[in-house]
């Protein structure tokens, strides 16, 4: 038979442990697990279906093959007599021997005993894709041939024996199957309690570890970010000062760059270089600067006169003393030379001197005249 893709999309056949030719995944039948069924599976279906004794399992001859044999079992004394007591305690007897008698002698069946099948095995499993159609067959054609169908070989407790047996075996079965699981998981949370326990007592140690380096390197650890922390401080406060000291610098070479600039412009206004008067491009440009050179150096000539005169100012003190005696102020002027240089009582020593001539300019004196100061 060909093999097709599953339509499910089962990566794996694993098969049923009922029905062996359908997957316990998805339910689909072996042939259509095309790459998803292993070779040896493969060659076995193969060479089951080639043989024959492979196949669904749904006619009549496969639930008779699929239902296993009845083990022997012990019958019970009296098991098909009458069961309509009332179950009470006063139905439990001993057996006489005439009891026994009666069950070791053959049994008379008078009428031959029709069985009729009330359980339809095909329900049990539900058919897929195209074994439906068969199922289907096989279960109408046993639902039709129920009622007439009569088994005069066995007895009623005979087949409703063996049903329980099958039931029985597919009960074991399935909890087996359960078990089978349980035990899987059970496998893998034991595992996985393992691996926990391994990681928690990993856990533990790394947190010893931990609390030992902690402790023993408490100390050192504070000395030293404290040390770390005030020098980290200092050198802030250094940072800082050498900024402030940068920003002060910067500041001062800027005034300078700027006076530099002023001293560098007045000297040239000044000494009219010959790169500064290149500069200058037309007349008026150069008639403008001559006028302003002037002005300027006129307002230079009476700063510098008005300062001569203070100066003379502050040595009047040293010209109204007598330029004889050296100790009174000036109060005559002798004439005709009208040198105010000298107090009344030495141009009076003048005048009656034998020469009569004026001690600063020697000119003959012919007479004086007193000077007041307001």
């Amino acid at each position: 038979m060909e093999l097709r893709v599953n339509p499910d999309g089962c990566q794996r056949f694993e098969a049923n442990i009922f029905r062996r030719e359908r997957c316990k995944h998805c339910g689909h039948p072996w042939h259509a697990h095309l790459g998803a069924i292993d070779a040896d599976q493969l060659a076995r279906f193969q060479s089951s279906r080639a043989s024959g004794g492979g196949g669904s399992g749904s006619g009549p001859s496969g639930k008779a093959k699929a239902k296993p044999k009845a083990a022997p079992r012990a019958e019970w004394l009296f098991e098909d007599a009458d069961e309509g007591g009332s179950g009470s305690d006063g139905e439990f007897r001993m057996l006489a021997g005439e009891d026994l008698e009666l069950v070791a002698r053959p049994r008379s069946s008078s009428s031959s005993v029709k069985i009729v099948n009330l359980v339809d095995f095909g329900e049990c499993n539900p058919p897929r894709e195209g074994l439906a159609s068969a199922s289907d067959a096989s279960h109408s054609s046993s639902r039709g041939a129920a009622p007439g169908f009569t088994m005069p070989m066995r007895s009623k407790g005979d087949v409703l024996l063996e049903e329980v047996h099958f039931l029985r075996q597919m009960l074991a079965d399935s909890n087996e199957e359960k078990r089978i699981q349980v035990a899987i998981v059970r496998d893998e949370v034991a595992e996985k309690q393992r691996v926990i326990d391994e990681l928690r007592h990993q856990a533990a140690v790394a947190e010893a570890r931990l609390q030992a380096l902690r402790t023993s390197g408490e100390v050192v650890h504070v000395v030293s970010v404290r040390g770390s922390l005030q020098g980290w401080e200092e050198a802030k406060q250094q940072a800082a000062c050498l900024k402030q000291r940068c920003d002060e610098l910067e500041a001062a070479g800027k005034q300078q760059e700027a006076e530099v600039v002023r001293l560098k412009g007045k000297l040239d206004f000044w000494e009219a270089s010959e790169e500064s008067l290149a500069d200058l491009s037309s007349e008026p440009a150069v008639v403008a600067w001559d006028s302003a050179l002037r002005e300027a150096t006129q307002r230079s000539l009476q700063r510098l006169a008005d300062r001569r005169l203070a100066l003379r100012v502050a040595s009047c003190k040293e010209v109204t003393v007598c330029k004889i005696c050296y100790d009174r102020q000036v109060s005559c002027a002798l004439l005709p030379c009208r040198h105010h240089a000298f107090c009344t009582p030495c141009a009076e020593r003048v005048e009656q001197s034998r020469d009569q001539a004026c001690p600063i300019c020697r000119t003959a004196v012919t007479g004086r005249f007193e000077t007041f100061i307001s």
